[in-house]
C-alpha cells in the first residue's frame, strides 16, 4: 500500500507540465514517502503523452475516455489510486515540498483540505462570513480543479460520479459527513492563536439545486500575521455537517 497518490489531470501534454512532473519526482523523492503519480490524460489523443513517462516507475497514466471531463478524471484517478492519501495538482502547477508536507500534516485530522495559491491577503475579521460567502456559496461556487487539494482516498470513493464535481466537491464531502478544511493561502500548517465564530448554520443548495444542506460552520482559525492586525494571510476554516443531519457510516 501506498501512502499517497498525487493526481495532475491535463488536456495536452506540453514542456510546463511535464517539467510538472519532473519537479514532484524530485519532490516526492526528498519526502522518503511510498508514493505515486497518476497523469490523468483528458486529450483525444491517447498518444499524447511519452512513453518515458508512462513507463517509469512511480508514474502511471489513465486515459479518461468518454466523458472527457473532470469529475470524470477524478473518479476514475480514484479507483486506480493505491495511496492513502489524494494530492491534486493543476495542470502545470507545482508546490514546494513544504506545502505538501502541510497537506499532509492537516489530512491527519481532516479528510478534504483545499488549498488556495493566492498571496493576496484575506479579509478582516468583521468580514469573515462575507469572505467565505464569496468564495464558496451560490452561485459562484469554489471550483477545485483549479485548487491544490487533497483528500483521503476512502472520502473520495464514497462520492458519486456527477457532473460538477470539480465544484460541489467540498458540500458533498460535508453531506457524508466528512470534516474539511479551507487554507486561503499557500502558507498551511502551524498553530492557530486566534478564534472567531461563524454563524451556527449557513444554508447550503447542492449543485443539483433539488437539496438543502444545513452546514455547521465550527471555527475560524487565523495564524499569527505580523504588524497589521486587520489582515490575515493565513485563514483557514473547518467545517462539518450538522451532527442531526450526519449520515451513519
Amino acid at each position: 500500500m501506498r501512502e499517497l497518490s498525487l493526481f495532475i489531470p491535463y488536456t495536452d501534454w506540453n514542456d510546463s507540465i511535464r517539467q510538472q512532473v519532473e519537479t514532484m519526482e524530485e519532490v516526492l523523492r526528498g519526502m522518503d514517502l511510498r508514493s505515486e503519480i497518476i497523469l490523468l490524460s483528458l486529450s483525444a489523443d491517447c498518444q499524447d503523452t511519452p512513453l518515458r513517462f508512462a513507463q517509469r516507475e512511480g508514474i502511471r497514466r489513465v486515459e479518461i475516455r468518454r466523458p472527457r471531463t473532470y469529475s470524470s478524471a477524478l473518479f476514475c484517478g480514484t479507483q486506480v489510486a493505491e495511496g492513502e492519501l489524494v494530492v491534486h495538482l493543476p495542470a502545470e502547477s507545482g508546490i514546494p515540498d513544504s506545502i505538501l508536507r502541510g497537506i499532509l500534516q492537516q489530512l491527519i485530522q481532516q479528510d478534504l483540505v483545499l488549498v488556495s495559491t493566492s498571496q493576496k491577503p484575506a479579509s478582516p475579521v468583521s468580514v469573515v462570513a462575507d469572505w467565505i460567502q464569496r468564495r464558496m456559496g451560490n452561485p459562484a461556487r469554489l471550483d477545485v480543479s483549479r485548487l491544490v487539494w487533497g483528500a483521503r482516498r476512502e472520502a473520495l470513493t464514497r462520492l458519486p460520479q456527477i457532473q460538477g464535481l470539480s465544484r460541489g466537491l467540498p458540500l458533498l464531502v460535508g453531506m457524508l459527513g466528512y470534516r474539511v478544511a479551507y487554507c486561503a493561502s499557500p502558507l498551511i500548517g502551524g498553530q492557530p492563536i486566534q478564534a472567531s465564530p461563524l454563524p451556527d448554520c449557513w444554508s447550503w443548495k447542492d449543485w443539483a439545486g433539488h437539496r438543502w444542506l444545513q452546514q455547521r460552520w465550527t471555527q475560524v482559525d487565523f495564524s499569527e500575521v505580523g504588524t497589521s492586525a486587520n489582515i490575515l494571510p493565513d485563514l483557514r476554516v473547518a467545517f462539518f455537517e450538522d451532527e442531526s443531519r450526519r449520515k451513519a457510516g
